[in-house]
């Protein structure tokens, strides 16, 4: 008794209700979960009981449930059970196994636990979400489960023996695990064997038949009901008889599937879920992710590994890619990051720690192999960072992919694994905006380019002011550029925004391993992340990684082999393939050169190279041996393109471009500075960089010795570049250039080029008679020289001359196999064909051209083969394909700043304009051809929208006389600029214009200037050997019968019907047929005698004047100004003035017969000239009685020697009575 006279428990008694109260709280309550209903119940028959149940949290979305039963009673039980409680926690958290998890509990109190004990467990596993039951069962009683009316204890499989008898090696031959699909409204009831086993007082057990009927008739819905019912049946079976066993249960009511549901670890999911949880929407990475998954759907490869460059993003990748690929893996997914491990064994631990192995590192590896089977189906191992143990992560995956045929793992790595059945997945950066790529809106640029997308968030998470703008945006497109689209370096240069703008982030990545660390840890930023593939190399891939930094712009092996030859011990393309495989170059196929394959760094991994570069000893020796190198393998190809042309050495030229003019700015040596900007400078001007190219040349100057190579070529290049703004300053310049013979070629090119230019063509002529004598000129300059030949001829008016001579060289172009050459002549061929009336061919070979320059990417040319080839579109009746030509080409000429052209392809427009009945604009964009033209000082320019000015106010009758008087103000300039043919046209427009408005307006004056403007012009033509142009004849005849001059009209349509059924194409063919029935009408004396003046003869037809449009150089451009063939190899189509250069003085070229001369060309002695190239007499001079006549000053409306004569009707009708607003006049050219 205590001292107030109460009863006390023993000692013992005392410390066995503190035992058993210590056991209770070790039993949990029921857990809630979302879409479960759970109950539980526990009775023990003595102080302390060998049953217990548990809830085991697997991960965020599964939930083990235990029931077990010790054999025995009291406290060695109770001691038991508190132990086994403990290791299933252990074992079963994280484990998705049953099986396995059994497996290892009996591994692990087997040999503690007392002879003559064991442990029988049911234990399941619930996917919340799914509502999927996985469960096993060592020697227990079966579950119940409940689904309508219907009850069920039988399973599949059965019972195993007991926990703590056998070895698990026995174990697992009996041990299976059973997959239930559960549904809503279903009951599970775990239980131990005291409810069955209950006695009444005559020893009869209550059995699981009265079990059976209890379930049956307790009521549906709340699980505490089914238990109550159970309760209550045993203990009024049970009748009072004391219990002889503890009694457990646990009943799961199951509710309805949920989309919505709380992970079963709320606020902690991150740190206990298989896979890492991101705050952040992983962007850009949709094509790839589906592209993993799929893989892993699949399943036919055991090891699939996402591999990429540092900062990649290959872990958020595999992660969005297990994560949506759960479904496939009933037995679960597992997330292991190995960026600490560096060897077998830590590879083991990591994993065994994600598995819940436990420190025992005994045959840690089979163990492992163990754990991951299951009869669930397949399972998931995420391997990240595989990086630093590539080695001991593949020896490991071989062994489990073996042992475990329904694994399938999933690494992360820069590099492959190399495992059996591996697949790789390369990340490569997000898309960024390029140079040279077109302007896109604000909303455009974030769906067009991931990158920026990328970007943009993760500003504003870090700022929520920072919005993207127009101000903002192309600084945002240059950091992505030049942070190479990385997802990490992205969103380490986004997390600056809050203290730093979007230009001043771009002007600070120049130093970008100071800029781009978030200062959370060491692995936080681009520099550490780079260390990392730095430290896991050999000092020969070190080696080589900092060498090949210096490529700005990518290499090809056989440049960089001679580099990467001084390192010994490796062979060239051993070094590149190893850090090919390390992620740390990549590569494109160079489809251009047969498949060749170009390797590139990303600049934040060369960035890093140059870094490590600077620190050691034979930094600067390696840099001269880089400029040697690339300027050896340059020229080799360079020399190639001049000497025999083709394409594959201009490309292979092209690639080395950034290369080139790195050395430019980097160099200490005056020649190696020289040739990288000769070879360079052409180049650039072809891509629309013309100011860059200029300044180039003059800072190649500096440091070269007068008369050298290297001086004259950059005055030669440098000629080619100011051509056409500064035709005279270039023929003087290049008057007397000698030495190399290439050099001497290319300088008689573009000097005879000038001399056209300025109206000298017999000079130019002569000039590419003399550079026929030179030495061994390939086939390839010999087609030049024919194309060159036959510009002029075109300019002068000897369209058949020109024509052969084209067709000549387009045949040896094809046969020599130079692209751009081959462009270049087809170019001029179909500028000939479109003027001689044959507008079919002309289409194709201006298409031709057209498509060739794109493909080379020479977009000067590019710019004039779209003016060119709106020319022809129009003319061959494609009137909307030929604006939308003329548009792009006028585009693409002012984003070069080529002036020149647009000017020219404006000429065209006004005329496209003109015909389509859209005169006011076709006057508003005239306008503004005749002032570019009069700003860049290009009188012939100036002259060609002059003229269309004037005309287009003749039809809108604008000032006729003061038209008139523009008109020919425009003809006397295409007269002194030696424009002939050019200036016969635009006599003969005028002509056909004036007789247009006679019949608008019936003015007796405006027939009288039509008749007398179309008679110089078709005489002269014919004087001078002209193509004749027979339907302006024609017109002229209509137009003399107007007037009553019967029998001039006769002998002119005579002469007209010889010329035009020789000739014979669409326009000839029309003329025939016209002429023969105006010659028909004229012959019947009735008609001619009976008709009233002013009444035309034959039917009434209208037809609507039109204008001529000019491209280039008016007919043959680009190449009336320039060779053809330069612009890509040594030199560039003629370029604009430097900057803060003044304008040319144009002077008027001297007379023919003046002292000046012929340039010279030194060349050898005696050597007669090249085949193919006709040799000439020297044209008459204009004062001469064989030259030009001498023309009165009349109002005359410039013309395009490039539009040919068009098929038509001849204007009938009654004067006054208004043209048809579409059809075109005959005879306007």
């Amino acid at each position: 008794m205590d001292a107030g006279g109460r009863i006390t428990p023993s000692g013992a008694e005392s410390e066995l209700e503190r035992a058993r109260s210590v056991q209770l709280t070790m039993l949990p309550p029921a857990p809630t979960i979302d879409t479960f209903d759970i109950a539980c119940s526990y009775r023990a028959c003595d102080m302390l009981g060998g049953d217990f149940y548990d809830f085991i949290l697997i991960d965020a979305w599964r939930v083990g449930i235990v029931i077990a039963d010790v054999s025995g009673h009291g406290t060695a039980a109770a001691l038991l059970a508190a132990a086994a409680k403990k290791v299933l926690q252990m074992c079963g958290r994280g484990n998705l196994s049953p099986r396995q998890t059994l497996l290892e509990v009996n591994d692990s109190i087997r040999a503690d636990i007392p002879s003559g004990m064991f442990l029988s467990v049911l234990y399941g596993v619930i996917d919340i979400r799914s509502h999927r039951l996985c469960f096993a069962s060592c020697g227990h009683n079966p579950l119940f489960l409940q689904r309508g009316d219907r009850l069920t204890d039988e399973w599949k499989h059965g019972n195993a023996p007991v926990v703590g008898v056998l070895p698990s090696t026995q174990l697992a031959g009996y041990l299976h695990e059973e997959f239930v699909q559960l549904e809503p409204g279903d009951r599970l009831l775990f239980y131990t064997d005291g409810l069955t086993e209950a006695f009444d007082g005559n020893r009869a057990m209550f059995g699981e038949a009265r079990m059976r009927t209890s379930i049956g008739k307790a009521p549906g819905g709340e699980p505490q009901a089914l238990i109550d019912t159970i309760r209550a049946d045993v203990d009024a079976f049970r009748a009072g008889a004391p219990l002889t066993d503890d009694e457990t249960m646990v009943v799961i009511r199951v509710g309805e599937v949920s989309e919505r549901v709380s992970p079963l670890i709320s606020g902690a999911v991150a740190a206990d879920s298989p896979l890492p949880i991101y705050s952040s929407k992983l962007i850009g990475r949709e094509k790839e992710v589906a592209g993993i998954v799929d893989a892993l759907f699949e399943g036919t490869r055991p090891v699939v590994t996402v591999t990429g460059p540092a900062g990649a993003g290959k872990t958020r990748v595999a992660v969005a890619a297990a994560e949506e690929a759960r479904d496939a893996f009933p037995a679960g997914v597992r997330y292991v990051d190995l960026q600490q491990a560096g060897s077998l064994s830590d590879v083991c631990r990591q994993v065994a720690t994600s598995l819940n192995l436990g420190d025992d590192e005994t045959r840690l590896q089979l163990r492992i192999a163990m754990a991951l089977q299951s009869e669930a189906g397949r399972s998931l191992l995420v391997l990240d960072n595989c990086d630093r143990a590539s080695a001991a992560v593949k020896e490991c995956v071989n062994d489990w992919v073996t042992r475990t045929p329904s694994l399938q793992v999933l690494a992360s790595s820069r590099a492959p694994l190399e495992a059996k059945g591996e697949a790789c997945h390369p990340l490569r950066p997000l898309p960024y905006p390029k140079p040279g790529a077109g302007s896109l809106t604000v909303k455009e640029a974030c769906t067009a380019y991931a990158s920026m997308a990328l970007f943009v968030q993760r500003a504003e998470e870090a700022d929520r002011g920072f919005r993207l703008t127009e101000q903002n945006l192309t600084d945002v497109g240059r950091i992505c550029a030049r942070l190479d689209g990385l997802p990490q370096a992205l969103e380490l240069a986004a997390a600056r925004v809050s203290v730093l703008t979007p230009r001043q982030i771009l002007e600070r990545l120049d130093k970008r391993f100071e800029l781009l660390g978030s200062g959370d840890s060491v692995n936080s930023t681009l520099e550490s992340t780079l260390a990392m593939s730095w430290d896991v190399l050999g000092k020969a891939d070190q080696t080589a990684w900092m060498l090949l930094s210096l490529y700005p712009n990518g290499f090809q092996l056989d440049t960089a082999a001679t580099l990467l030859g001084r390192i010994e011990g490796k062979a060239p393309e051993d070094l590149v393939n190893s850090l090919l495989k390390q992620s740390l170059l990549h590569f494109d196929v160079l489809e251009d050169l047969e498949g060749d394959r170009r390797f590139f760094m990303y600049e934040s991994v060369r960035a890093f190279g140059r870094e490590k570069l600077k620190g050691v000893e034979f930094a600067q020796t390696a840099r001269k041996k880089f400029e040697t190198v690339v300027m050896d393998y340059v020229l080799k190809w360079w020399r190639e393109d001049m000497d025999r042309g083709g394409s594959i050495a201009r490309r292979r030229v092209l690639h080395e471009l950034e290369t080139l003019l790195e050395i430019v700015e980097t160099t200490q040596t005056p020649e190696t500075r020289a040739w990288a900007t000769v070879i360079a400078a052409p180049v650039l001007y072809a891509k629309g960089e013309q100011d860059r190219a200029m300044t180039l040349l003059r800072g190649a100057m500096a440091g070269l010795l007068p008369g050298s190579d290297e001086w004259m070529w950059i005055q030669v290049t440098d000629a080619n570049l100011r051509a056409t703004e500064a035709p005279d300053y270039v023929a003087e310049m290049l008057e007397n250039v000698h030495g190399d013979p290439q050099v001497c070629f290319q300088a008689a090119m573009i000097r005879s080029t000038a001399l056209q230019s300025l109206g000298r063509s017999d000079e130019a002529i002569a000039v590419i008679h003399e550079t026929s004598k030179l030495d061994e000129l390939s086939p390839g300059q010999q087609a030049r020289m024919k194309d060159r030949l036959a510009v002029i001829y075109g300019a002068i008016g000897r369209p058949l001359d020109a024509r052969r001579l084209l067709e000549a060289a387009l045949k040896q172009a094809r046969e020599h196999g130079d692209p751009l050459l081959i462009a270049k002549v087809a170019f001029n061929l179909g500028w000939i064909n479109v003027r001689g009336g044959r507008v079919g061919d002309a289409v194709k070979q201006l298409r031709e051209a057209y498509e060739i320059a794109d493909k080379e990417g020479d977009r000067v040319f590019e710019a004039s083969c779209l003016g060119g080839l709106a020319l022809a579109l129009h003319v061959s009746g494609k009137k909307q394909e030929s604006e939308a030509c003329a548009l792009r080409g006028i585009r693409l000429s002012r984003e070069l700043g080529r002036t020149f052209t647009e000017v020219a392809q404006l000429n065209t427009l006004t005329r496209i304009y003109h015909e389509q009945g859209r005169d006011e604009e076709a006057l508003e964009v005239a306008l503004r051809a005749r002032k570019l033209a009069q700003d860049i000082g290009s009188r012939k320019s100036e002259a060609l929208a002059e003229g269309n000015v004037a005309a287009i106010n003749v039809v809108l009758g604008n000032n006729i006389a003061e038209s008139e008087a523009a008109w020919r103000r425009s003809y006397d300039i295409l007269l002194e600029l030696g424009e002939v043919r050019s200036a016969l046209s635009a006599l003969s427009n005028l002509g056909v214009m004036m007789g247009e408005r006679w019949k608008a307006k019936g003015n007796p004056r405006d027939l009288d200037s039509a008749i007398s403007n179309l008679k110089e012009s078709v005489i002269k033509r014919r004087d001078l050997g002209y193509d004749p142009m027979v339907d302006a004849e024609l017109l002229l005849a209509e137009l003399m019968v107007e007037k009553g001059q019967h029998k001039e009209a006769r002998e002119l349509l005579l002469k007209t019907l010889e010329t035009a059924r020789e000739r014979g194409d669409d326009v000839a063919r029309k003329t025939v047929t016209d002429a023969e029935e105006l010659l028909s009408e004229l012959d019947t004396a009735s008609i001619v005698s009976a008709r009233p003046r002013g009444t035309p003869l034959g039917k009434k037809r209208s037809r609507r004047p039109t204008l001529p449009a000019a491209t280039g150089s008016n007919r043959m451009a680009p190449s009336a100004k320039r060779d053809p063939g330069d612009s890509s190899r040594i030199m560039a189509p003629p370029l604009s003035k430097a900057p803060g250069t003044p304008p040319p003085v144009v002077k008027t070229p001297p007379s023919k017969t003046s002292s000046q001369g012929l340039p010279v060309v030194k060349t050898p002695s005696g050597k007669p000239s090249s085949d193919g190239i006709p040799v000439v007499k020297t044209p008459p001079s204009k004062t001469s009685s064989e030259g030009l006549p001498v023309v009165k000053p009349r109002g005359a409306k410039p013309a395009s020697a490039s539009i040919p004569p068009l098929k038509s009707r001849r204007p009938k009708g009654k004067p006054g009575a208004a043209p048809s607003p579409r059809r075109r006049p005959r005879g306007y050219s």
